[in-house]
């Protein structure tokens, strides 16, 4: 009997070991997902960043440490909490084909409650089956941000103009760098109208076309880490 607990007990912790084994391969492998991050420590007393966004600020073809969010985190240090919002290939406007405000990553990011929202959206408004004009565009995209304002009046936001895009646009689907540049003026004279901070991407990309080699679109790591470290010098203004 004395045999068989023996046998029982490290039967019994073998198993503990082998699922603990699963447990942190499986949290592994998720924050190492194509991205995603989610910073591992307590919000409390912390300042609270939402990088709402596209595939450009998700981290479309980066790892999880390469994307704008996560290197913004390292930058700032344990008094900040970043978490990255970006869905890939969703708009501004709630008109277009893949509206920002329709995804889980739009409601999770208002429970959030961020103190200071960084918010950049445009790139896929400017494809052509999207696109109706600087108009509708300010009008839609303002009502966006206004949710964020209403859900938390102390919420402080930073308009962040899209990068350039240096594709080819080959169909209505593509997105198209002659809209892109409406939607760059569209987002600067929200900024100013409204007295919100701006962060100025589409000019740091301009004669920066190397960071976007790979579908003239999304940044590589340097483009990333640009993006992050241009959001940091504008935050740094603050400190």
């Amino acid at each position: 009997m004395k045999r068989k607990s023996i046998q029982w007990l490290f039967t019994a912790l073998a198993a503990s070991i082998l699922l603990f084994i699963i447990i942190d391969y499986a949290a592994a492998q998720w924050n190492m997902s194509e991205g995603h991050d989610v910073n591992a420590v307590d919000d409390e007393g912390n300042i609270k960043i939402a990088a709402v966004g596209d595939s450009i600020t998700y981290g479309s073809g980066l790892s999880a440490d390469e994307t704008y969010p996560v290197m913004l985190s390292h930058m700032l240090g344990n008094d900040y909490w970043v978490r990255n919002y970006g869905v890939r290939s969703h708009t501004a406007m709630s008109s277009a084909n893949l509206p920002y405000i329709n995804s889980p990553e739009y409601q999770e990011s208002l429970r959030f409650h961020p103190d200071i929202a960084l918010i950049m959206l445009g790139t896929n408004d400017s494809k052509n089956i999207n696109w109706n004009g600087p108009v509708q565009f300010r009008e839609e995209y303002e009502t966006l941000i206004d949710t964020y304002v209403s859900n938390n009046p102390d919420t402080r936001i930073y308009l962040m103009t899209p990068p350039k895009a240096f594709n080819i646009p080959e169909a209505e689907g593509h997105i198209d760098d002659s809209n892109v540049n409406e939607i760059v003026q569209v987002v600067e004279d929200i900024a100013a109208d409204r007295s919100f901070d701006l962060i100025d991407i589409h000019q740091l990309s301009l004669g920066n076309s190397q960071w976007f080699d790979r579908d003239g679109i999304h940044p590589d790591k340097e483009g990333a880490r640009a993006i992050a470290e241009e959001v940091y010098r504008t935050l740094g203004l603050e400190q």
